[in-house]
């Protein structure tokens, strides 16, 4: 898939977590104080919650995004690769945590998602998207309601949550 939206928008969730649009402070600062060690973090833009893991204390961080764009408009003191996530087999990584903020609903096989948890992450990860019902983005695939949620993550003891009004996710465990 062609996303445009950094291209059109550049770093826009540095402004949707200042300003709080849809509440993305909400749900960034979730993940955030989910989060400890080392982390995964799978579509992860511009790296916004990348750096609120730096302010943290949290160094230990690799984003992967597909957008060539939203990997050069990311802190340089991240580590953010522009990478397929879709295409993991050959991933070879250890991380404690795994963040897919506002990813899976993207995703033309959310499957992935699973696997890499299963494959690359030790502890648990956090897993947000938009609730069903909303008009689907331009840039959606899939709307993911609460049995999609718990199904795809079933063998990592999903607890669901909802951060806020139009959001919904599940923390997985191992």
């Amino acid at each position: 898939m062609n996303f445009t939206k950094y291209k059109e928008r550049g770093a826009y969730h540095y402004q949707w977590y200042q300003d709080n649009t849809f509440g993305y402070r909400d749900l960034v600062d979730t993940v955030v104080d989910f989060c400890e060690g080392s982390i995964l973090d799978l579509g992860c833009g511009e790296g916004l919650i990348g750096s609120k893991l730096l302010e943290k204390g949290i160094e230990d961080y690799l984003g992967y995004d597909s957008d060539p764009i939203a990997v050069q408009l990311a802190d340089p003191e991240l580590d953010i690769r522009q990478a397929d996530i879709e295409e993991p087999a050959a991933w070879h990584l250890d991380y404690e945590y795994l963040v897919c903020l506002n990813t899976i609903e993207h995703l033309q096989n959310a499957e992935v998602v699973p696997f890499i948890f299963e494959h690359c992450i030790s502890k648990a990860g956090i897993i947000i998207t938009d609730k069903p019902g909303k008009t689907l983005g331009k840039f959606h695939i899939k709307e993911f309601t609460k049995e999609d949620l718990l199904d795809l993550f079933k063998d990592y003891k999903p607890k669901y949550f909802e951060p806020h009004s139009d959001f919904h996710g599940v923390r997985i465990y191992k």
